[in-house]
């Protein structure tokens, strides 16, 4: 499992100037990095650096990353619980602006001067070199996790910030990074969206109303779930198609909800090795073994494959947290559905 975690603020192990105990972190998806929490002195709080950035290490080896913004603001006076927050959620302080200032839907060229403006990340190969249509975008300011919720959408990917604290854009997973021990986990059963079909209605690319089915509407049956996607502008119909076909996996299946504990030896990889709980990171696919008693309702499988929502490592305790972010869901998915809620609003 490696050495025992370090911290790094701004590049210097802290060990070298102060001491400190446990260490938490967290992580979500969409996003990355959620927030790194150590034990210290309250009183050293006025010692960090403003917007320092700490680092928890396995060696020379990242395993997560943020900000400590406006210190003492981070720190709990009480019990010494210093915060850094994740630099997915950093994006949430930053305009999109371009380099004049100006308001700009250009995903390059919105995140570039907020790197230089100080966000504390590089941006990856993967970063679509998109230019939004969105009207709404390019006429307000924006904060720039805005901007790039939306990017995420067009594009069908999901946008996070990992340890390294590199900004990526990565499809959905679709083979299983980890298996967990059967027995932790029972599906609980559909949920109060069921659904037989879903009906998604969208913008052709000719700029007429269309809609798809999922599945085919022949013989389907009531309840029918409607999505209006209209929002999006015009789209192919193959897309439209995937955005019905991951909503229905969403209301069709049984589900695990809830966190989950788990120690050494719950999870592992699919080459039969312990998993490493530092390294578990939302965004990952975690596979269900051992679910027999759900055959019917998974399509004859006895297993199902989740993709993590959040995930939790305490070094007090060697335990991490697991939390899915929807039986079936995709983060494409989780996107979609954040980026109609601030339309609606």
């Amino acid at each position: 499992m490696g050495q025992p975690p370090q911290l790094r603020v701004n590049g210097t192990w802290l060990s070298h100037q102060y001491a400190w105990g446990e260490v938490k972190w967290s992580t979500r998806w969409p996003g990355g990095d959620n927030e790194v929490t150590w034990a210290m002195d309250p009183g050293l709080a006025t010692r960090l650096p403003e917007n320092a950035l700490v680092e928890v290490m396995d060696g020379h080896f990242p395993l997560a990353a943020g900000q400590v913004f406006e210190p003492p603001s981070g720190v709990d006076g009480q019990d010494g619980t210093y915060t850094a927050i994740g630099l997915s959620r950093v994006a949430e302080g930053f305009q999109a602006l371009n380099v004049a200032g100006n308001a700009t839907t250009n995903i390059h060229k919105a995140v570039d001067p907020a790197i230089l403006r100080g966000w504390a990340v590089t941006r990856a190969s993967s970063v679509p070199a998109l230019i939004l249509t969105d009207s709404e975008l390019s006429e307000r300011l924006s904060a720039l996790s805005v901007l790039l919720d939306a990017a995420a959408v067009e594009a069908d990917l999901t946008w996070h910030v990992g340890p390294d604290r590199a900004l990526r854009f990565s499809p959905t997973p679709t083979v299983p990074d980890y298996l967990l021990r059967p027995g932790l986990v029972d599906l609980a059963p559909a949920s109060a969206d069921f659904a037989r079909t879903v009906v998604v209605r969208y913008v052709n690319p000719d700029g007429e109303y269309a809609s798809v089915f999922a599945p085919a509407p022949l013989g389907a049956g009531a309840p029918e779930r409607p999505e209006d996607v209209t929002i999006l502008g015009p789209i192919p119909t193959a897309r439209a198609q995937r955005i019905a076909d991951g909503l229905l996996a969403q209301v069709r299946s049984p589900g695990w909800t809830g966190a989950l504990d788990v120690q050494p030896g719950d999870l592992t990889t699919p080459g039969g090795q312990d998993a490493d709980l530092r390294r578990v990171r939302a965004g990952q696919m975690v596979r269900l073994h051992g679910l027999a008693a759900d055959a019917a309702l998974l399509g004859g499988r006895t297993y199902l494959d989740v993709v993590l929502g959040a995930t939790g490592y305490d070094t007090a305790t060697g335990l991490g947290t697991i939390t899915p972010i929807n039986a079936a869901a995709s983060g494409f998915i989780a996107n979609l559905a954040a980026t109609f809620a601030s339309k609606r609003r």
